[in-house]
């Protein structure tokens, strides 16, 4: 499986999703993304945003992509918003942001699964269902060679996370899996475009 296959995002909705990237070129797409991204955060319904983010991932476009994901989670953290997240991070590079949510999602994820959605390779196959909590691990593994994950019970405090974290905190729980190293949304879509096969 390619590199780029394991940077697949789940998909919440897979029949819209799959409705929205085949009926989108990616100039619309990347239009879309860029005009829900220059709205105030409470103008656009996070289910569209969540669609518009696999989308845009679905395409290539990671960086616009993490951001609507970083919008989607701000506005309704779930497992599924956390670990597209993650997975934004880690495609774009931002390793330890991406293996602190997937630790979570470790314990978190335990009774979660969905489908995981095409690269922008190949955005007609679908891959395969997985536990949220098992693919956060395979990918942790994968980013921590040597690491062993397996064995008994997990806990928070043994993952390495700190146990308020699973408990909530002051504001909006979905701020706290922020990347301190969020590009901004105009950043964001240069470097999808200078990333980009032929443009």
């Amino acid at each position: 499986m390619s590199y780029r296959k394991s940077l697949a995002v789940l998909a919440v909705n897979i029949v819209f999703a799959t409705s929205y990237a085949a009926a989108e070129s990616r100039e619309d797409v990347r239009n879309d993304s860029t005009k829900t991204l220059a709205n105030a955060p409470q103008a656009t319904p996070v289910e569209l945003v969540q669609q518009q983010a696999l989308s845009s991932m679905t395409w290539g476009d990671k960086w616009q992509a993490t951001n609507l994901l970083e919008r989607a989670e701000i506005a309704h953290d779930t497992v599924f918003n956390r670990f597209n997240l993650a997975v934004g991070y880690q495609a774009t590079g931002r390793q330890a942001d991406a293996a602190r949510i997937y630790r979570e999602l470790m314990v978190d994820g335990r009774n979660a699964s969905s489908v995981t959605v095409p690269d922008e390779h190949n955005r007609a196959a679908w891959d395969r269902r997985v536990n949220i909590a098992e693919e956060s691990a395979r990918r942790l593994a994968a980013m921590s060679p040597g690491v062993n994950l397996a064995g008994g019970a997990l806990s928070a405090s043994s993952l390495g996370v700190p146990v308020s974290a699973t408990s909530g905190g002051e504001g909006s729980p979905g701020y706290r899996y922020i990347s301190a190293s969020r590009v901004s949304d105009q950043r964001a879509l240069e470097l999808d475009v200078a990333q980009s096969p032929g443009e």
